[in-house]
């Protein structure tokens, strides 16, 4: 019989290299709360206590996705006992709109509550209140809402592609760029080979452990408000919009959030405004704290892109022209959809060069939730459909992709599309490291002999490589740092730990910088109050903005205490061997000025043209198991290599690599967000029928690597940032997945080359590895 399939226990290595020069900066440190966070006791925003007279709030959510409101009655759920009031449109004093984009008409903004057009199914139409919040839960049910002039919903990007539904360019905050280099019908011309395809992408849930929580507290005319945000600022801004409330009675503040991965950048407005709404309403304190059903039903998620792609080629394999369509579902409103099309279409390439190039983009409106960031957003799909090109391509020329992506990679200072140049260029260094550390050649070979030797179960093997460009043109970020009597340091920044590291590096940095222990700096909750007009902690580059920050903080500290220190050497020529804490305590006590703030805003072009100030590098090569009975995936190994710079914290980095990987895992193999075709209900609204990655999802061996001696010169302290990229990498499980299903359709005689729609799960593999009954023989 059959031998049983036992899967071994995960295991792994980790690269790297320190710098003991700038020590405590680029050692391996963990996060400071991380056993707090293992355990169970780290405090989050819904963990608090809620104060005497606390009314906890509950959504009255729609039931329909299209039409509009007729009546709403909410006389049966005021009756109930602990219930104490609703809230609704009519008690918006401000503006009923909570669209992160200034100026957008009326008909594209994203009401609150909804006053009249209601535009998918669960959106906001009020707020119960209630002594409990088990009260307000059952209470919202019991609001009575009526509808006329129900419509069919349109929910996919086939839907509004066919309906015509797209969010129009009003101007240069709603209008994403295009590409043109070259000439792409002469280009098509002079190609010996020139094909179409088109491929869909679906969306993912950021699926943070922590749901959206905000409460807010009404004292002597101000608001605290403590909220499950990425951006306090947004957040303080639209509390006040809302209200009609100056915004400086909000205080907005977080001291770490339990996961956010983009999805706590414009989407915690909706619990915050609304709690905003009703603590004005009552004069009471607010707090409303999401279930998940609620969370999912309610949130925008990853906008699902759809690509439609022409390739002209010559027989060798190389490329001679390349055309690019994209698609993204913005849902209902803009939100971040004109970002996220930006961060697609200045990804599209690539690791590679095409002399004749074309890509554009639109948005489509439809009616679900507005889609928002999501880590890697754009990118980690523009990367898969150029993958995916390479893939279909080399299937066209009957040769093997890897050869493909050989023959097109670019070379050092050459410009891409959009006018980056690639100066440091750590890619070719990247490919052979890997190559050689996961033995990429003699695995393909296994792979071969495996799949040669075995029928019902195959195996598959990838290399894919990313190039990611990192923006910071427009941010701002603050750092403050002040230094106590008894020599320790408190330090706030703008930025939101988000479990990302950005409280320890910025501490790193701070030690580093003003020659103090580490052991000795505190960072503080993040508040409007302490530090306000910052942007988002987003697109990987909160922590390296606050260090950023923090450094030029730090700089006038140093210089303070260096002048005061010279005043005490012409005093007593023995104080110029003054310890630090020593020297700390005198201009304390002595009156010096020991706090300072440092402000960055990133005003400047970037460094290497184009959008981008620098790019990241990467490269993973995963093995993948499938059952082609049950279509089940196993991943064997998967190695990765990433170009960090110089690390801050090299501790932090492979964490933020491994994580990303492992989000990608997610979106290309286990995470599928269905909407019902009819009625738009999100049917994939909890951990029962939603599928993140589990243990046994993760790799049985993974090793990850950061590329040493590699500086960043136009990075902090010469480091990149680590956030996102690495997400973009894990499509090499999809393609590796892929070319297992590959296998078993040859051994079926079916070796046309097809285009699989992501995610690939258990079902849509089972489906596509084509086994049909005839191969059941003894």
């Amino acid at each position: 019989g059959a031998s049983v399939y036992e899967r071994g226990v995960s295991s792994g290595t980790q690269s790297y290299a320190t710098d003991p020069i700038e020590f405590p900066v680029g050692n391996y440190i963990p996060k400071p709360f991380a056993l707090l966070q293992a355990a169970g006791e780290a405090k989050y925003t819904d963990d608090s206590l809620p104060s005497n007279g606390t009314l906890f709030g509950s959504f009255v959510k729609s039931t329909i996705s299209s039409g509009t409101i007729d009546s709403i009655d909410p006389s049966e759920a005021l009756n109930i006992p602990g219930v104490v009031d609703f809230v609704s449109a009519s008690d918006i004093k401000g503006i009923n709109n909570i669209d992160s984009n200034a100026g957008i008409p009326v008909e594209y903004q994203n009401e609150l509550f909804v006053s009249s057009t209601v535009k998918y199914y669960g959106q906001s139409i009020g707020l119960i209140l209630a002594e409990t919040e088990l009260i307000s839960r059952e209470a919202a049910k019991a609001v009575k809402v009526t509808y006329k002039d129900i419509k069919e919903p349109i929910l996919t990007i086939d839907d509004a592609i066919q309906a015509n539904s797209y969010l129009p360019a009003l101007g240069p905050t709603t209008t994403p760029p295009s590409y043109t280099t070259g000439n792409i019908q002469t280009g098509f011309q002079n190609s010996d080979l020139v094909f179409e395809g088109s491929i869909d992408v679906g969306s993912q849930y950021h699926f943070h452990m922590e749901t959206h929580s905000t409460t807010i507290t009404p004292f002597e005319g101000k608001y605290e408000v403590t909220c499950s945000t990425q951006w306090t600022w947004l957040v303080q801004i639209l509390c006040s919009s809302v209200t009609d409330i100056p915004m400086n009675c909000f205080n907005v503040k977080n001291t770490r959030l339990g996961g956010a991965y983009g999805g706590k950048i414009t989407n915690p407005v909706i619990v915050a405004a609304a709690a905003a709404v009703a603590a004005q309403k009552t004069n009471s304190p607010v707090r409303i704290c999401l279930t998940i059903e609620d969370n999912m039903d309610l949130m925008g998620k990853r906008h699902p892109f759809k690509c439609n792609y022409k390739v002209g080629v010559n027989n060798d394999g190389k490329f001679q022209a390349l055309q690019l369509d994209y698609y993204d579902n913005a849902g209902i409103s803009y939100d971040a959809s004109v970002g996220t099309m930006t961060m697609a279409l200045d990804t599209g390439d690539n690791c590679y060069y095409f002399p004749n190039y074309s890509s554009s983009g639109k948005i489509c409106q439809t009616n679900i939730p507005s889609n928002t960031s999501c880590r890697a957003p754009g990118c980690l799909p523009s990367i898969f459909f150029i993958e995916n090109i390479i893939e279909h391509t080399a299937a066209k020329l009957n040769m093997d992709s890897d050869d493909i992506r050989n023959l097109n990679y670019y070379t050092k200072g050459q410009t891409t599309p959009y006018g980056t140049t690639l100066e440091y260029y750590s890619l070719p260094e990247i490919l052979t490291q890997i190559e050689q550390t996961s033995n990429y050649s003699q695995t393909k070979q296994d792979v071969a002999t495996y799949n040669k030797n075995n029928k019902w179960t195959k195996q598959g093997v990838s290399l894919v490589p990313f190039k990611y460009g990192i923006t910071i043109q427009g941010a701002r970020f603050s750092t403050t740092i002040t230094v106590q009597f008894d020599s320790t340091v408190i330090v706030s920044t703008g930025g939101i730990e988000s479990g990302q590291g950005l409280h320890i590096k910025v501490a790193q940095v701070v030690a580093y910088e003003l020659g103090c222990d580490l052991e000795d700096i505190t960072i503080s909750p993040t508040s409007t109050e302490k530090n306000s007009n910052n942007f988002p902690t987003g697109g990987s580059i909160g922590s390296e903005e606050c260090c950023k920050a923090a450094i030029t903080a730090a700089q006038t500290l140093t210089q303070r205490f260096t002048q005061f220190k010279q005043l005490l050497v012409q005093q007593d020529p023995k104080n110029a061997h003054l310890p630090w804490k020593a020297l700390a305590k005198l201009a304390v006590a002595s009156g010096v000025n020991c706090t300072a703030m440092g402000w960055i805003l990133e005003s400047g072009a970037p460094a290497l043209g184009g959008p981008f100030q620098y790019n990241t590098y990467g490269a993973a090569v995963a093995r993948v198991q499938v059952d082609v009975l049950t279509g089940e995936v196993q991943i064997l190994s998967t190695d990765i290599l990433f170009d960090c710079g110089t690390s801050l914290n090299p501790a932090v980095d492979l964490g933020q690599v491994l994580g990303g990987y492992i989000m990608g895992v997610g979106y290309w193999l286990t995470e599928e967000i269905d909407y019902d075709k009819d009625t738009g209900i999100l049917s994939t609204n909890d951990t029962w029928t939603y599928k993140p990655p589990s243990v046994k999802d993760i790799p049985i061996e993974i090793n990850v690597g950061l590329l040493k001696d590699n500086p960043n010169p136009n990075g902090v302290l010469s480091s990149k940032a680590s956030g996102e990229p690495a997400t973009c990498s894990a499509c090499a499980v999809y393609f590796a997945t892929k070319n297992a299903i590959n296998a078993a359709r040859a051994d079926n005689n079916q070796t046309d080359f097809i285009n699989i729609d992501a995610p690939l799960t258990v079902p849509n593999i089972q489906q596509n590895c084509s086994t049909n009954f005839t191969q059941f023989t003894i």
